[in-house]
This record gives structure tokens, C-alpha cells and sequence, in this order.
């Protein structure tokens, strides 16, 4: 009774081996430079969600957001003129998030998931420019933004409302804070030199040193 299916088996294994698989076709060059479609996945602090930035018309990213415990998907931000370029959870129910707009001018947001609503924190301020500097973890009401004067700003994640919390350092743009939003360190490029600055004490005038080229430098203090 057994040997009949066994006999099959042994048939449809022999005519597969002998009918090879065709080769899939290769892909189009072009597929290799579009732009991703589900990109920067991120979980929230309490691992129920995730956020990530998804492709809608080739071009222009939203924003959508995952139940992790339902699998049910949710389009937070998306229009047809804007397009999001970064995001982060600041706690379990509000995101960040910079939106570019039509003029090439970059909006920052806050999404409070709980209240169910979008809040624009600078409301197309040209004074603000790039992407957050930092998130402050341990500081669930405020974020730092640098300006376009070379400043860094608190900036209130509800309000918008924002401090200066440090002067304008010539060629710095990137910088290193500590848990508290207190800034320690600075690196740019000015005059084909990296400039590399540090403090040792908080209001403590900055140290600094210098570095010729353009390759990413070596600088340590």
C-alpha cells in the first residue's frame, strides 16, 4: 500500500530534476537608484509601535505608524506638496518630525498621538535650519535646534517657544551634548580646515584645534 505513493514521489522528483528552474530575469538598472519605499523604521520607547517614512508618489515620503500588537497601519502625515525628511519618538505618544515643503523649507513638527494632532512648532521660521541637534531623552518637553545664525536653541516640543542656550561658533555644525542638552563639543569645516572645540566645565571657554583637508579628520583633544 505504501509503495505506489513512493513510486510517484519518485517520478515527480526525477521530472523536476530534469526540468531546470528558469533563470528570474534581472532586474532593470533603474530599480537600483529609486528611492526606497519603507524607510528610517523606528520603535517607539515602549516597544507597541513603530514609525517609518513611506513612499507615496515616487518622490514625496509619509509618515505611517504600525500597531506592533495589532499589525493595523495608520498614515500619519502625508500630502501631495510635502514630503517628510526625519522623525523621532520623543516619548510614547508624541513624534518629532521635519516636514520639506514646497519652497525648500523645512517645518517642524510635533504629532501628539494621544490628542490626535498635528502641532507646528516654528510655523515656516526661515530663522530655523537643519535637523534637530538632539532629542534630550531625559528632557520630555524640549529638543535642541541649531539656527541659521550658527546658534543652538531649547525649543518647547508643544509650544514651539524656544531659548538660546549657546552663541553662534564660527564653522561649527555639528556638536556633542550631554543627557541635560549642555553642549561639550563642536565639530565643522571652515576655510578647508576641520575645527574641533571642547569644554572642560560647563560656561567654560572652549578649546580648540584645527585640522587641514578634506578628509574626515582625526582630532583628538
Amino acid at each position: 500500500m505504501t509503495l505506489r505513493p513512493l513510486a510517484t514521489l519518485v517520478l515527480v522528483a526525477g521530472c523536476l530534476r530534469g526540468a531546470p528552474a528558469a533563470a528570474p530575469a534581472p532586474l532593470p538598472a533603474e530599480r537600483f537608484f529609486q528611492p526606497v519605499a519603507f524607510a528610517d523604521p523606528q520603535i517607539s520607547p515602549d516597544g507597541r509601535r513603530l514609525a517609518a517614512r513611506t513612499l507615496h508618489d515616487h518622490e514625496r515620503y509619509a509618515l505611517t505608524m504600525i500597531d506592533l500588537g495589532t499589525g493595523k497601519g495608520e498614515v500619519l502625515i502625508k500630502h501631495a506638496k510635502l514630503s517628510v525628511t526625519s522623525f523621532g519618538w520623543k516619548d510614547n505618544d508624541l513624534l518629532l518630525v521635519a516636514i520639506l515643503g514646497e519652497y525648500g523649507h523645512h517645518v517642524l513638527s510635533s504629532i501628539d498621538l494621544r490628542a490626535q494632532k498635528v502641532n507646528p512648532l516654528d510655523r515656516l521660521n526661515r530663522e530655523r535650519t537643519g535637523p534637530i541637534a538632539s532629542y534630550l531623552p531625559a528632557d520630555p518637553a524640549h529638543i535642541i535646534c541649531p539656527w541659521a545664525d550658527g546658534s543652538l536653541r531649547r525649543v518647547e516640543v508643544r509650544t514651539g517657544k524656544s531659548v538660546q542656550i549657546e552663541r553662534a561658533v564660527p564653522g561649527i555644525d555639528r556638536w556633542i551634548f550631554d543627557a541635560t542638552g549642555t553642549p561639550w563639543a563642536g565639530l565643522g569645516y571652515l576655510g578647508e580646515k576641520w575645527i574641533f572645540i571642547w569644554r572642560n566645565a560647563p560656561g567654560a571657554p572652549w578649546q580648540r584645534r584645527e585640522q587641514p583637508g578634506k578628509n574626515n579628520p582625526a582630532i583628538v583633544p
